[in-house]
């Protein structure tokens, strides 16, 4: 990741609330964008990206990638951005990465939001988003609130930002997608 990047932590207080920011997110997206997740299983990664999905109007349901490795959401609008929804957890490495072809998932027409990202990142473009979740308690069963924080290089920070900061100003819940 570039050297100069903005860091930005909320808590979200339920899987709604997390939906909702997935929600928010999608608005700052543009093609091309590589977002990396991370967070223990049971963090909200897959719960944030279904938000996204509706909030990118995709006309599939979003399930956890973990053992295909990949799902592809297409567009209702013609003009929209595809969501490439990865969980590369199984991968042995980056190379693998590489010779399965998911590079190629980059595109202007899309957007490739990666689950366990970090096993990848050095084969990825510098200016990718990462956001990593985290659950406040140790308890998965009784703690729905996560820390949810952004890490933006510069060139993006603003627009993630602004999506982060709408979500604070009242965007919070599933009613409000």
């Amino acid at each position: 990741m570039e050297s100069d990047v903005v860091k930005k932590t909320i808590t979200t207080t339920s899987p709604e609330e997390t939906q909702a920011l997935g929600y928010a997110l999608a608005a700052s997206l543009r093609g091309g964008d590589v977002v990396l997740l991370s967070g223990t299983l049971g963090a909200g990664k897959t719960c944030l990206v279904t938000g996204l999905a509706k909030g990118l109007r995709v006309r599939s349901s979003v399930s956890s990638p973990t053992f295909t490795l990949l799902h592809t959401h297409a567009p209702q609008d013609p003009n929209g951005l595809f969501l490439h929804h990865m969980d590369v957890y199984r991968l042995n490495d980056a190379d693998a990465f590489l010779h399965l072809g998911f590079y190629d998932l980059i595109a202007e027409d899309a957007v490739l939001f990666i689950e366990w990202g970090c096993q990848v990142r050095d084969v990825l473009p510098h200016d990718v988003v990462e956001i990593r979740l985290e659950q406040l308690s140790d308890d998965v069963a009784d703690d729905d609130c996560r820390y949810v924080t952004l890490e933006a290089p510069l060139s993006k920070a603003d627009r993630f930002v602004k999506a982060f900061e709408d979500w604070e100003e009242g965007h919070r819940a599933a009613d409000d997608f």
